[in-house]
């Protein structure tokens, strides 16, 4: 089969790095207080910023308030620890590639109002994915309203059905929603793991 329109997940896929992760050697009480508060506790507050119910500026206050860290700081590290996250070029230029061929591609993901501040602009996502669909700017996850994101992204591409398209990502809970659709899933663990599978899948060569 070859794919029409490809979707691609950010976390997990295209990096695997966190926020506030350089933290963790340099700051490791932080680093300890943002895992706990931040992304701990069931995500409660994770999860509300990716909702887009909080915004980084609050989210920087609140560790500050709770902590020692002075409020510009921890805000230049979050910053520059975004500029030292590791993108896979090699899904990247995939995706370039896929473009250049015809294909409709988009980048969907569960995140903050910071990815596209900061993170879209450092990395060049902007120039690779010609759609960007985050989940702080409409107040949903992807596994919620029956992956409404998803529909929000074929919108955007101009894309009628989920036939002949793929997801490519590594959360267990999209998949059988996607498949619902009538979309096909590749749940994402490895590079290694995938290259061999979409080779297979596409009928033309791209240059991996």
């Amino acid at each position: 089969m070859s794919y029409e329109t490809v979707l691609f997940d950010f976390h997990g896929v295209l990096c695997c790095d966190y926020l506030f992760s350089s933290l963790q050697k340099t700051y490791p009480e932080l680093y300890d207080f943002v895992q706990t508060e931040i992304f701990g506790n069931g995500g409660e507050i994770g999860d509300k910023w990716m909702r887009g119910g909080m915004n980084v500026a609050e989210i920087n206050q609140h560790i500050s308030k709770n902590t020692s860290i002075d409020v510009d700081l921890l805000s230049e590290l979050l910053v520059q620890g975004i500029g030292d996250m590791t993108i896979d070029r090699r899904l990247t230029d995939l995706a370039q590639g896929l473009v250049l061929s015809g294909r409709k591609v988009a980048l969907v993901t569960d995140n903050m109002d910071i990815f596209n501040t900061v993170t879209v602009s450092k990395h060049g996502l902007d120039k690779v994915f010609p759609v960007i669909v985050n989940s702080c700017d409409y107040g949903m996850m992807k596994h919620e309203h029956e992956g409404r994101l998803f529909d929000i992204a074929l919108e955007k591409l101009g894309v009628g059905g989920y036939d002949r398209t793929l997801l490519i990502d590594d959360s267990i809970k999209v998949r059988p929603i996607f498949e619902k659709k009538g979309g096909e899933v590749f749940t994402f663990e490895t590079y290694e793991k995938f290259e061999p599978w979409i080779r297979e899948k596409m009928s033309e060569k791209f240059i991996f």
